[in-house]
Order: C-alpha cells, then structure tokens, then sequence
C-alpha cells in the first residue's frame, strides 16, 4: 500500500481502488450514496472514500487505459481478524451487479480469485488483456518475475 499518504504505525489501513470510466463518475456517486443509505453502517463502517481524476494512460493495465477515469479509493481500517476483502467484497458485487464496468489498480486489494469479480471478471475489462500476457509469456518465458498470487490473478497456468 502506498506509504506517502498516512501511516501505518497509527492506523493498519488498507484499501482497494475502484476506476470507473469519467462519464460513469455521477452514476458511481449516486449507487455508492444509495448502497450507503440503505446498508448504513455496516456498508459504511468508519471509513473514508477518496474520490479522483485520473487522465487516460497508453498503459495496457492502466485503469485509465483507453480514457479518463475517475477513482474510487474504498479504505479499510483493519481493527480486528476480519479480512479487507470481506468489506471490500460488497462493492465489487454491487458494481457488477449495477452493470458499473469498473477496473481496479493491480497494487491495491483484489477481488477473490473464485469470485464474479475476479480474474475472468477483470479480462473482459481489459481490451489489450490477451496482448499483455503474450508479451509477458515473451518477455518472461520461464516465469521467474511470476509467484503464485500473481499467477492466480492473472489467471496464468
């Protein structure tokens, strides 16, 4: 997780970074508030979201690949043996539920690999997917800069 922004030393957080398209950002808003006023704390918790701009990268895995973007930072504050991905879990189920293509960023917390949102899910969010693991089989033939969990979420055998 990013080190720039906070400490650790006071609070363990964690967070995942949900990217939707920039003409989506009102309809995340409003589904985010509704979920919010429907599911109140226990959707809420004690946590913060971030909310930013991001431009459109030529990066294959950007989120912001392709356009604009806008970020939606889900923190988690982890106060006790409950895992990030169970709070996070309802997010990713809710936005693929209100058909909200979103797209995460690959440092932050990641969808189970089992679940609707996970590997398949992120594929087909991705336009240049298939070209990006091609030139990553090239580029690394013998899957030295591969481990497990990145071979799991990449969906890699």
């Amino acid at each position: 997780m990013d080190k720039v922004e906070f400490s650790n030393n006071l609070f363990d957080l964690v967070y995942t970074e949900i990217w939707v398209p920039a003409n989506m950002a009102a309809t995340m808003v409003n589904t985010m508030q509704d979920f919010y006023q429907q599911n109140g704390y226990s959707a809420t918790g004690f946590y913060t979201v971030e909310i930013l701009a991001a431009k459109q990268s030529n990066f294959w895995l950007s989120p912001a690949y392709g356009g604009d973007a806008v970020r939606f930072n889900i923190m988690f504050f982890r106060r006790s043996a409950e895992p990030a991905q169970i709070y996070f879990s309802q997010f990713w189920a809710l936005l693929k539920e209100k058909n909200i293509n979103f797209r995460l960023h690959w440092g932050k917390n990641l969808p189970p690999p089992d679940s609707t949102t996970g590997p398949a899910y992120l594929e087909s969010q991705y336009p240049k997917w298939n070209d990006f693991k091609t030139l990553r089989q090239q580029m690394d033939p013998n899957n030295i800069f591969l481990n497990t969990y990145w071979k799991i979420q990449l969906d890699i055998s």
